[in-house]
């Protein structure tokens, strides 16, 4: 039987935010993925989580400067120290939270710099996968059209694949 979890970012848009997790429950899910928490305390989503005995199973890393267009940082060369800094923040949520997968988000990179790209988000995954295995927490990957996110860094299955693959890392889907 398939589980399925409620995106609490997406869903329930009429519902405050702080009301989204006991929505979910009352509609029969028992798990949440809440993809950027990051305007909150994991204090208080903790205790939310707590109060509806909702699981949240999955977060995705800090956009960067989402009014800006980024949308990661984890393939955009030259910015290692951020998405080291992002992903730090994404992890202690995790922690925090229990939550046992972080979406990497690759961000926005020019057609031009896809070369330079791969190499620093293969250095840039590993380390986050190398981080997040200790703490038995699994890194996903996800291709997003370039119609919905124009630029994307990963845009495909198959160069998702082939990228898990150079990557190597057993907690990396």
């Amino acid at each position: 039987m398939p589980r399925f979890a409620a995106n609490v970012s997406t869903m329930f848009p009429d519902v405050p935010v702080a009301d989204r997790f006991a929505a979910a429950l009352a509609v029969g899910f028992r798990a949440v993925e809440y993809l950027f928490p990051y305007d909150e305390s994991a204090g208080e989503i903790r205790r939310r989580l707590r109060d509806t005995g909702i699981r949240m199973i999955l977060l995705n890393t800090p956009l960067g400067d989402a009014q800006g267009g980024e949308r990661g940082v984890a393939a955009v060369p030259g910015r290692r120290a951020d998405f080291c800094r992002h992903f730090e923040q994404a992890l202690d949520y995790a922690r925090t939270l229990t939550v046992p997968m972080i979406h990497v988000m690759a961000g926005v990179v020019a057609e031009q710099q896809h070369d330079d790209a791969e190499a620093v988000f293969v250095e840039n995954v590993r380390h986050a996968a190398d981080n997040a295995a200790a703490h038995g927490i699994r890194i996903l990957l996800e291709p997003l059209n370039h119609e919905d996110t124009p630029g994307y860094f990963l845009t495909r299955t198959a160069q998702t694949r082939r990228l898990i693959q150079s990557i190597g890392r057993d907690n990396v889907r």
